[in-house]
C-alpha cells in the first residue's frame, strides 16, 4: 500500500534507479518533473548530470536554490565519471 507522502496526501515518487552512494551523495536517472517533489525535500544541494541538462530542469534547480553541472559524456565513461566524483567527495 502506498504510503502519504507529501503534502495533499500525494505520494513522492524518486528518480529512477535512485540509490545512496555515500551518506549525502546520492545518484539515479535523470528526474523528471514528477520527481521534483521528492528532490525538494530532500534538501538537494547541487546536482551533477551525467548527460545534457534540459532547460526543464535547470529552470526547476534555479527556482529551487540548487547548483546543477553538465557533465555529458558517452555512456561507456558514467562509471569512471560516477568513480571520479565519489573520490571528490
Amino acid at each position: 500500500m502506498a504510503g502519504n507522502g507529501g503534502a495533499g496526501g500525494s505520494v513522492l515518487v524518486p528518480p529512477f534507479a535512485w540509490a545512496m552512494v555515500v551518506p549525502g551523495v546520492y545518484r539515479s536517472g535523470y528526474p523528471m518533473p514528477l520527481n521534483y517533489p521528492f528532490l525538494e525535500r530532500i534538501g538537494l544541494r547541487c546536482i551533477v548530470s551525467l548527460e545534457k541538462v534540459t532547460t526543464e530542469n535547470e529552470a526547476w534547480a534555479k527556482q529551487q536554490g540548487i547548483r546543477i553541472v553538465g557533465l555529458p559524456c558517452p555512456e561507456n565513461k558514467v562509471a569512471i565519471v560516477e568513480r571520479i566524483i565519489v573520490a571528490g567527495v
